[in-house]
């Protein structure tokens, strides 16, 4: 039997919804800002390989293998750029998580609700 009455029952799932709602929204939000930091970074590794290409032509030489341009690259366009990259990453993995995890509780409060519903109906 569930510890909660069903008035209690019903606000947390309310409450829950809300939650699942908000980080709805967070991780859209995070998505749009993984899609800006990916952009940032493929221009700028862009425009480093095009160098390379550029420079390699003008020389008469090889562009290095792709593994070395990945590296150079890298090297090239500092780390803020593929920082903000992985911290996005990260926040939407976050984000992500932390919307399962409410998904499970909502679910959890459901099964309570119809537990409550079943108990109630056979009393």
């Amino acid at each position: 039997m569930s510890q909660l009455n069903p008035d209690q029952l019903l606000d947390e799932i309310e409450i829950s919804r809300a939650r699942l709602a908000s980080q709805g929204e967070a991780y859209c939000n995070a998505r749009w800002t993984l899609v800006k930091a990916q952009l940032a970074y493929e221009k700028a590794m862009g425009r480093e390989f095009l160098k390379m290409l550029a420079d390699a032509e003008k020389k008469g030489g090889r562009v290095p293998a792709e593994d070395m341009r990945k590296a150079i690259a890298h090297s090239k366009i500092g780390d803020k750029i593929w920082e903000n990259y992985l911290l996005a990453v990260a926040d939407v993995d976050s984000a992500d998580r932390l919307i399962k995890v409410e998904q499970a509780n909502l679910s959890g409060l459901q099964s309570e609700l119809g537990q409550l519903k079943v108990e109630y109906t056979h009393a």
